[in-house]
């Protein structure tokens, strides 16, 4: 029933993984400050997945009272990542760099659900019979980040950093076949009809360390 539905909290599939990739960029110092710019892109493998039942019970005056167990299921993944950022840092001892950066985000998403409801304590002979509903999707979303980090240049043209990025990719929608309640025999009559609309979000936090070499001269 609807109402069933209605009662469920949204449900947290709690992602992790890892992802590795490659990254370019520019950067242009002026005495201390930096000023840079660089896009990178890593595939990922960040999935979740998470379950949950939820019971409700009716009561309607004159007739035996019965309930409805709700079964629910969701999972997501993130395939890959990508940012276009800008970077601004300062140089505060030699071959050292601390920086903040920020800009766009761009990664493959999919989700997917199913939903099944049971009925328990039956009003009548065959009780009522749920169709269970799922749905899916995949496609690409875009957003922003923001993070910071530091690089240190341990040798001439090499230099290794490490970094945090928060990333909001927004939200995946789509829809999930319709979940039909039918009345018990002998009519066997649809009499509820409830429409999903699922709705993933896909954003996180990253840890990451890189190796870069810079071209032309130190």
């Amino acid at each position: 029933m609807a109402a069933e539905l209605a009662g469920l909290s949204p449900l947290n599939t709690n992602p992790k993984g890892f992802l590795g990739g490659l990254q370019t960029g520019y950067n242009y110092q002026v005495n201390k400050l930096v000023f840079g710019i660089e896009a990178d892109y890593a595939w990922a493998n960040i999935a979740g997945s998470n379950a949950r039942s939820l019971h409700s019970e009716f009561n309607i005056p004159g007739e035996p009272g019965f309930g409805i167990t709700t079964n629910l299921m969701g999972r997501e993944k993130l395939d890959s990542l990508g940012t276009v950022r800008a970077r601004l840092g300062v140089t505060p001892i030699e071959r050292g760099l601390v920086y903040a950066t920020g800009g766009l985000a761009f990664g493959h998403a999919s989700s997917s659900i199913a939903v099944s409801q049971i009925e328990t304590g039956p009003t009548c002979a065959g009780g009522i019979t749920f169709t269970p509903s799922s749905g899916s999707a995949s496609r690409t979303l875009t957003g922003w980040t923001i993070g910071g980090g530091g690089e240190w240049a341990f040798a001439p043209n090499w230099s290794a950093k490490a970094e945090y990025l928060h990333y909001d990719l927004g939200a995946l929608q789509y829809t999930a076949n319709q979940i039909t309640g039918i009345s018990c025999a002998p009519a066997s009559t649809p009499f509820t009809f409830v429409n999903l609309a699922p709705s993933a979000e896909f954003k996180g936090s990253i840890v990451r360390f890189g190796l870069n070499f810079k071209f032309g001269g130190p």
